[in-house]
């Protein structure tokens, strides 16, 4: 019984893992954050129909105007996979990006799981990745068409080979756990370059802890760090000489939001849904016991630059809950390490209480896991998908189109199949100063279009010298009771707002 019971409870912890992901898995990506998973689909659309020669040309037309006009943030590397995977299928099954970042989450589960055992025996193990695996947050991103699952797989993969190097003695094995970590982390570099704030404090204060100043001239030190840093240079250059220009973090910088009491507050409750308050302390403390003196500074170093990113793209890090993802693996992993030393520290003799502490564990997952299960089935996203579909027919694929949407028109666009021009919304216009002189710019964003397309009736109340203009100005096209289509051509008074006396 000892010898299977350990190994079987990993294996169903898993399995049940990954099986509670596949609820809904044929859902369009709507139920986790829909701007930036159909952000993701237009551009494997993109990818995908440039190699469809069957496709009518003002379809891939429009297929790649979606993928030129999302720009390069980073390296699309789960686009480009989806989209040969789309070729394969025949189709875009939009399942497959979810079952792909399904995978890669796994795997950095069992990169965690691996690591908090060594310190936190089996138990302490199973506890690490059963946070990452069941904490309800994690259950939803986990599985988004986005390159964050795959970044923080990776991130795992890193913190796995770097705690594993630093612990080896000097020969063939140090050397190789060394490549390991520069390999990782290189990658995960690779696939979203914010993974830098965390992994380079991380590996910094990891190395300077363990080989001290001499860390400059250890030749290992230089092999990890060549194999980060070389495939995102690498990328750069490329796409510096072919003339690409890589969006990086461009219009996510307000320095002026660091005054702000609402910055902070936002930013916490940002780390509530993500982490759980009570589990984000427990898991510090436990990060604090780590029996290795260089991974908790390394660790530390992993938060010190969750920071650093935090006050870098400050208005996304409040409002994206999503950007405090790469926190869930170093949490779970400072909970292993809590419950493999509370474990350890009941007497051997008590065996009752250690089966408490167990149960305790287990039931914690069982219900983090039903509360994740819940949301993933609760909403049936086919008829919005087919509502934004009949929307989209109602218009030409030549017709110019601005609108009051939600998601910023990413259904529309997606869904629809039609080129589209969002109006900002209030919590953007507080960021445009442009916006405040509403004549002007009314006249430069509606320039040359034909309709305006209101299905957001709450911004529309937020925003009243756009409602007001509208309704006396514009003629109504077409009405139901979750759009209004206006036809911005009718009027000069319509494309040309005066100022009020």
């Amino acid at each position: 019984m000892r010898t299977w019971l350990p190994g079987g409870a990993v294996l169903t912890v898993f399995v049940a893992g990954v099986a509670v992901r596949l609820v809904g898995l044929t859902q369009p990506p709507l139920d986790f954050h829909p701007t930036r998973q159909l952000h993701s689909a237009e551009i494997a659309r993109g990818f995908y129909y440039a190699t469809h020669p069957d496709a009518p040309d003002w379809q891939r037309a429009f297929a790649l105007e979606g993928r030129l006009r999302r720009g390069v943030i980073e390296p699309q590397v789960m686009e480009s996979v989806s989209a040969w995977a789309f070729g394969l299928l025949g189709g875009e099954e939009l399942w497959f990006p979810r079952l792909l970042s399904i995978t890669f989450w796994t795997l950095g589960a069992w990169f965690l799981h691996l690591t908090a055992r060594r310190w936190a025996g089996r138990l302490g193990g199973l506890v690490a990745a059963g946070y990452m695996l069941f904490s309800p947050y994690a259950l939803q991103a986990s599985r988004a068409f986005m390159p964050d699952p795959l970044m923080v797989c990776l991130m795992c993969g890193t913190l796995w080979a770097a705690t594993r190097w630093v612990s080896e003695r000097p020969g063939p094995g140090a050397w190789w756990w060394a490549a390991a970590t520069g390999a990782f982390a290189g990658a995960a570099l690779f696939v979203k370059p914010a993974a830098g704030y965390f992994l380079g404090p991380f590996l910094a204060a990891l190395v300077l802890r363990h080989f001290g100043l001499r860390s400059l001239r250890t030749p290992q030190v230089w092999v990890a760090g060549l194999l980060a840093v070389l495939p995102l240079t690498g990328y750069l250059t490329a796409t510096s000489a072919l003339g690409l220009e890589v969006l990086g973090m461009g219009g996510r910088v307000f320095p002026e939001l660091w005054a702000s009491s609402s910055f902070y507050l936002n930013w916490a409750g940002m780390l509530t849904i993500v982490l759980g308050t009570g589990w984000l302390l427990a898991g510090l403390l436990g990060t604090l016991l780590i029996p290795q003196g260089a991974a908790v500074v390394g660790l530390i170093g992993w938060y010190v630059g969750y920071v650093a990113l935090g006050f870098t793209v400050s208005h996304h890090m409040s409002t994206h809950d999503y950007y405090s993802l790469p926190l869930v693996p170093v949490v779970g992993l400072g909970l292993g390490v809590l419950v493999g030393v509370a474990r350890r520290s009941v007497s051997r003799t008590r065996r009752a209480l250690r089966a408490t502490i167990a149960g305790l564990v287990a039931v914690t997952m069982v219900v983090g896991g039903l509360a994740g299960w819940s949301r993933l089935g609760a909403i049936d996203h086919q008829q919005e998908a087919r509502n934004w579909q009949l929307l989209g027919s109602l218009f030409a694929p030549t017709d110019r189109i601005v609108g009051l949407t939600a998601h910023y028109g990413h259904l529309f666009t997606y869904f629809g199949w039609r080129s589209y021009t969002w109006w900002p919304a209030t919590f953007d216009r507080a960021l445009m100063p442009e916006t405040n002189d509403f004549p002007s710019y009314w006249v430069t964003r509606t320039a040359g279009m034909d309709y305006f397309l209101l299905t957001d009736f709450g911004q529309w109340d937020a925003q009243p010298d756009v409602r007001e203009h509208v309704l006396q100005h514009c003629t109504v096209v077409s009405r139901t009771n979750w759009y209004v289509i206006f036809d911005l051509r009718d009027s000069a008074e319509c494309q040309h707002p005066t100022e009020r006396p």
